[in-house]
């Protein structure tokens, strides 16, 4: 068994190194926040829980024939999951290029649930998770404020993947089972 999700790998190598100083330079004073490390930076389309290996091999059979043509799309604006006011999550939100991603996400999930695989049914709103919450500040519900229009750049939504998750006490580590490109 094994944790999965499929994502939306970023490849604008300018994009994330502004988010990793946002990471270092607005997030990474604040207590009871976890920056995300820059290579498991990613939009998940879908989360697909724990899995056997050959229910993950299906899974890997949608990556390689993904009809959806890429995209440019913008991160801007900071907000946090579940609310501002109990935040688990830090997260960058999308504006041009968001329709595009909810079309790939349901595409990539009408194909799972075509082929009888569990995933996460939550609706799909596009983010990019940037840190993980252990508590909640004032100081954070500012930041969050200050920053919900910031822009950080664009990247194109050209590549998808299945990535294994293994949970350790520094944090997740994140393995790459299959990749596809769009089309």
């Amino acid at each position: 068994m094994a944790r999965a999700f499929i994502s939306c790998e970023i490849d604008n190598h300018e994009l994330i190194s502004t988010i990793l100083n946002f990471e270092k330079e607005r997030l990474g004073d604040i207590a009871g926040v976890r920056p995300v490390p820059a290579q498991n930076l990613h939009f998940t389309l879908a989360f697909l829980g724990e899995q056997r290996e050959e229910t993950l091999s299906a899974a890997a059979t949608i990556l390689l024939d993904v009809p959806v043509k890429p995209e440019k799309v913008t991160v801007e604006g900071v907000d946090a999951f579940p609310s501002r006011e109990r935040p688990r999550v830090v997260v960058l939100r999308t504006t041009r290029g968001s329709d595009a991603l909810v079309a790939l996400a349901n595409h990539i999930r009408e194909r799972l649930a075509e082929k009888g695989i569990w995933f996460d049914r939550k609706p799909f709103i596009p983010h990019m998770t940037v840190a993980r919450v252990s508590r909640g500040s004032d100081e954070l519900m500012h930041l969050i404020r200050d920053e919900e229009r910031t822009r950080f750049g664009d990247f194109v939504m050209e590549r998808v993947a299945l990535k294994r998750s293994t949970l350790l006490p520094s944090g997740a580590v994140y393995d790459t089972l299959q990749e596809g490109v769009l089309k």
